[in-house]
């Protein structure tokens, strides 16, 4: 896996002229079958990285970047084979709904996502998260 800041892949891949939506549709954590748990894990936290730097704001992919640890551990359960599958899939469609230009469905499911996440913690997921709002 690569160590390189999130940012720096985003501007290779422009510099290249690599298309992240198409970059994230063919992410290795779109279809992880035959990874080992800990390649799952770190496949995981590369998909999440890939797509906040495809945003194109370097505040942004610095901070999510800053908080990589936090987000290893809350992303630990990937690395479990009955989840797996669901969190796959889950990726699959984030990425295919990006690549057909849908943002509010590429919306509702990065919600999804990330509620599940933080429901198998059994903490709410906060407003950001709620199907209904806005933001």
């Amino acid at each position: 896996m690569s160590t390189a800041p999130p940012v720096a892949v985003a501007r290779l891949a422009d510099q290249l002229g690599i298309d992240p939506v198409e970059q994230l549709a063919a992410h290795p954590a779109c279809d992880a079958a035959d990874l080992s748990d800990a390649e799952m894990h770190e496949t995981d936290r590369a998909f999440h990285a890939t797509l906040v730097a495809s945003a194109g704001n370097p505040v942004v992919a610095d901070l999510y970047n800053a908080l990589r640890d936090k987000q290893m551990r809350i992303t630990a359960m990937a690395r479990t084979h009955a989840v797996r599958p669901r969190i796959t899939q889950q990726h699959a469609h984030l990425a295919d709904a990006l690549r057909d230009g849908d943002p509010e469905l590429a919306k509702s499911r990065l919600r999804e996502h990330l509620l599940g996440t933080v429901r198998a913690f059994g903490v709410a997921g906060g407003p950001y998260l709620d199907p209904d709002s806005d933001v």
